[in-house]
């Protein structure tokens, strides 16, 4: 969760004489990055016990009252210490680590992270009872903070640090809602406990720089540069500097997923402007979300009707097998009629976006960072081809394919007429064909549904 949003009043506070009550016996070991932090939440839940013994049903034994580490009538026992520091012969059923790092001077430190990553390992863990639970409450700080060491699987840690990553359970509340399934039910966008955090804060917020925002607010930390795109080459422009529409020639590419699951990959159409220089400037309106086939087309339809593009690239196979019988349908429906080439691309995601990658090397292409979703386009770009969505980056790789296609004088294969899929065509029987081949009849089916 974000700074200030309450996590450490809950868990290292208020949460301790609650588990101590409700699990007799039991004893808990907490760290921070402060010692000095970690010892007020072992003074506040110290407190806590003292002044509500009544109802807790238990109190504090007499002769251990110390703020980081008391003993409780039931057998309960807390003790507390910064994260590095030795915790020999203190064994725990219930081990916390409450902010790990503190600053983003040691976040930024591959020497502190590695550091704490084996004090994580060699240390704390090895204090653990059998059974034990470990809770770890944090803002993220860097890809690789101790909370993306335990989730990410690297080469040395194959299954995460010191142990299997899909063993943890990941309660993730950003300030702005960005999904369906929001922890808390919000709608996208919401922010984080609006009676608290004002329009004066969100305005702060907002004006933090783009790394600050993915990761101590959205929890989604990335790279300063990528494993392929590098953030220097990311040239960004104003609104005011845009150049007028008359003056340029607009392209609109699409990346197509046919499912609204909440699993599923979203659909990316942008609007693209090439200049007398030859600049490709991305304009701010682009269609970004999980979507089916019905508002896919509709969305084709009414960016063509407001930007009239030369032309409309996407990637083979969406249109012809998923939605072009639809698209030529809605197209004589409207009126509106426009060029759709369907382009072969490379399987290798790395040689597809590769030339639209040369262009920005170059500092040819301009992003409107002031739209909304450029955070979530700039997290993209710096976490391929490692991160799990890729749908901005497919979409962007179309327009550098596609002029790199007209300048190199290629045709790009034209398809803007629905063909039927034959499924008695079989090139390669084999079981991934025919995979594909029942996908490709599900689509064409539920198309034919929706439509007809």
């Amino acid at each position: 969760m974000p700074p200030g949003s309450a996590k450490s009043t809950y868990t290292s506070k208020e949460f301790i004489p609650w588990f101590l009550g409700h699990c007799p016996g039991s004893c808990i070991l907490a760290s921070s990055y402060s010692k000095d932090l970690i010892n007020s939440f072992g003074r506040a839940g110290r407190n806590i016990v003292e002044q509500n013994s009544n109802i807790l049903g238990y109190e504090l034994e007499k002769d251990t009252r110390a703020s980081d580490e008391w003993e409780t009538t039931n057998g309960g026992r807390y003790f507390c210490a910064g994260t590095g520091a030795g915790i020999a012969g203190h064994r725990f059923d219930f081990g916390l680590i409450d902010d790990p790092i503190g600053t983003e001077e040691q976040a930024n430190s591959k020497t502190h992270r590695e550091k704490l990553g084996q004090w994580y390992l060699n240390d704390f863990t090895p204090r653990a009872k059998p059974d034990a639970v470990i809770f770890i409450i944090a803002n993220r700080r860097h890809e690789q903070d101790l909370c993306g060491q335990l989730l990410n699987k690297t080469e040395d840690f194959p299954n995460g640090l010191a142990g299997d990553s899909d063993e943890w359970d990941v309660i993730s509340i950003p300030f702005r809602a960005e999904f369906d399934n929001d922890p808390l039910g919000r709608q996208k966008g919401e922010t984080l406990w609006p009676e608290y955090f004002n329009e004066a804060f969100i305005r702060a917020v907002d004006g933090k720089p783009a790394k600050t925002r993915a990761g101590l607010y959205q929890q989604r930390p990335c790279p300063e540069t990528g494993n392929f795109f590098d953030s220097s080459t990311f040239e960004g422009y104003r609104a005011n500097e845009l150049p007028p529409l008359n003056e340029l020639k607009i392209y609109i590419t699409s990346d197509h997923a046919i499912s609204k699951k909440e699993e599923a990959n979203k659909s990316c159409f942008g609007v693209w402007g090439v200049d007398s220089k030859d600049n490709l400037w991305l304009l701010p309106e682009i269609f970004w979300r999980r979507a089916d086939a019905s508002e896919q087309v509709e969305a084709m339809i009414k960016l063509a009707k407001k930007y009239s593009p030369i032309c409309w690239y996407a990637e083979k196979v969406h249109i012809t097998q998923a939605i072009g019988p639809f698209l030529s349908k809605r197209k004589r429906e409207t009126k509106v009629y426009f060029n759709v080439k369907e382009i072969t691309s490379k399987k290798d995601k790395r040689s597809r976006a590769s030339s639209i990658e040369g262009r920005m090397s170059m500092h040819k292409v301009f992003f409107p960072k002031f739209a909304s979703w450029w955070d979530d386009a700039e997290y993209e770009l710096l976490t391929f081809d490692g991160g799990k969505d890729d749908d901005f980056v497919d979409m962007c790789g179309l327009i550098g394919k596609a002029l790199n296609s007209l300048s190199s004088g290629e045709e790009a294969e034209v398809d803007d007429t629905p063909k039927d899929i034959n499924v008695n065509q079989t090139p390669c029987l084999n079981f991934a064909w025919l995979k594909q081949q029942a996908r490709n009849q599900r689509l064409k089916e539920e198309v034919e549904v929706l439509y007809n």
